[in-house]
């Protein structure tokens, strides 16, 4: 998004979503970023409730994400198969 506008603005989430309705911290330094990272050591930081409960809002975002760039959004392939001339179906 930044580097598209040209501004030098790094755009990380948000993991306070229930408290403003910023999706998106905006970062114009080296040191806010730096700080940030310390905050958030892993991904499941952003994220508020148990392993479990983690987990699922991970996953359900990655699919939002998957969605928004028009990729496949699936979760684990239990069965697959690929057919005779190569195509992998899920």
């Amino acid at each position: 998004i930044a580097a598209s506008r040209g501004d030098g603005v790094v755009a990380l989430p948000n993991p306070e979503r229930t408290v403003n309705e910023t999706k998106l911290l905006l970062f114009k330094d080296d040191e806010e970023i730096l700080a940030y990272k310390a905050k958030y050591k892993t991904l499941a930081d952003l994220y508020e409730g148990n392993g479990t409960e983690k987990q699922g809002a991970i996953l359900i975002d990655a699919h939002f994400a998957a969605n928004a760039v028009g990729i496949t959004c699936t979760g684990r392939p239990e069965d697959t198969e690929v057919d005779e001339n190569g195509t992998l179906y899920i």
